[in-house]
C-alpha cells in the first residue's frame, strides 16, 4: 500500500469513527477533529495546485466522496453535513474486528 493509500485509509477510518459516535456532523467539525487527532505530515499543510485548500483537507473530502460512492456515507445529507449509513457502520465494525485479530 502506498503512502497516499495509507493516508486515505486513515482518513476513512477516522471519518467513520467520528460519525459512528455522533451519526452526522458538519464537515468543518470532522476536519477539525481529524486535524487534532491524526498525525498529519507537515507537507500536507501546503496548498493544493488550485490553491483553494490544504492537501490533507482536499484528501479528506475526496475520501468522503469515495465513501458516498461506496454507500458508506449518505449521499442525500444536507450540504456541509456528513452522515454514516448502516453499511458504513458495518464496514467500521468489520475493520475493528479484523484489526483486533492482527
Amino acid at each position: 500500500m502506498s503512502k497516499s493509500e495509507k493516508r486515505f485509509k486513515v482518513y476513512r477510518i477516522a471519518i467513520l469513527i467520528i460519525l459512528n459516535l455522533c451519526r452526522k456532523e458538519k464537515s468543518d467539525k470532522i476536519q477539525k477533529i481529524i486535524e487534532e487527532n491524526v498525525d498529519i505530515d507537515p507537507k500536507d499543510y501546503s496548498r493544493t495546485e488550485s490553491d483553494t485548500d490544504t492537501i490533507w483537507k482536499n484528501e479528506v473530502r475526496w475520501e468522503r466522496q469515495n465513501m458516498v460512492n461506496e454507500g458508506l456515507l449518505k449521499s442525500d445529507s444536507h450540504r456541509g453535513e456528513w452522515e454514516i449509513t448502516d453499511k458504513g457502520r458495518k464496514y467500521l465494525q468489520n475493520y475493528i474486528q479484523n484489526k483486533d485479530k492482527s
